[in-house]
């Protein structure tokens, strides 16, 4: 049939597309003024965010090792859709971000040793040797750190008073105590405390 010469019949469709992503479906024989029913179909493309970040803890079957999280949606103008990615870019991020916090603590967490402490006095009379070796109630895993103290000093009143006290040879088992006198001084009885800190055996 030649061009122009087509039956009542017989059907034209035409199909438009607009700039706000909206495809405009007209039928032209509707009606004798070629103003027919239209409708319009509104295409929402898929949109598929891959974010990828350097933790130690993998999400989704990532093959690199890394922190991977995957996010489809879908928007029906451009305008909003960068909205929606952008948005959920940052949220993405920050999550990442506390995934790999998590996993470095998880990763750095050492665990703590078991703190041991143990005390005692020793007194020195007169006469006695200016030194004790004294053995700690229990072992420590290394040497620990001993503090001694003068809690008595019974001197006489009328010459210096001249004393020393300290902790040498310290061990896991034990140290000796001294407490010195020197020049004029006369020492009828001196107490010493002490206490020992430090790691215990597991």
């Amino acid at each position: 049939m030649p061009l122009g010469d087509q039956s009542p019949q017989q059907q034209d469709d035409y199909s438009t597309t607009s700039s706000d992503d909206t495809v405009q479906f007209t039928d032209i024989g509707s009606d004798a003024g070629n103003c027919g029913r239209s409708e319009r179909i509104y295409i929402q493309p898929p949109v598929t965010i891959n974010v990828f970040g350097a933790g130690a803890v993998t999400t989704g079957g990532s093959a690199t090792g890394h922190t991977a999280a995957t996010i489809t949606t879908s928007s029906s103008t451009s305008g909003s859709s960068d909205s929606v990615i952008s948005r959920l870019e940052s949220q993405i991020a920050a999550l990442s971000d506390k995934v790999e916090q998590l996993a470095s603590q998880i990763n750095s967490a050492q665990p703590q040793p078991r703190l041991q402490v143990d005390s005692g006095m020793w007194r020195r009379m007169a006469g006695a040797p200016p030194l004790q070796r004294v053995a700690f109630s229990k072992r420590f895993e290394s040497a620990p750190r001993v503090i001694v103290g003068i809690f008595k000093a019974d001197i006489d009143c009328n010459k210096n008073f001249r004393l020393n006290v300290y902790a040498s040879d310290i061990d896991s088992e034990g140290f000796t105590v001294h407490a010195d006198f020197w020049h004029d001084t006369i020492l009828f009885e001196c107490g010493v405390s002490w206490v020992a800190i430090g790691n215990g055996k597991g």
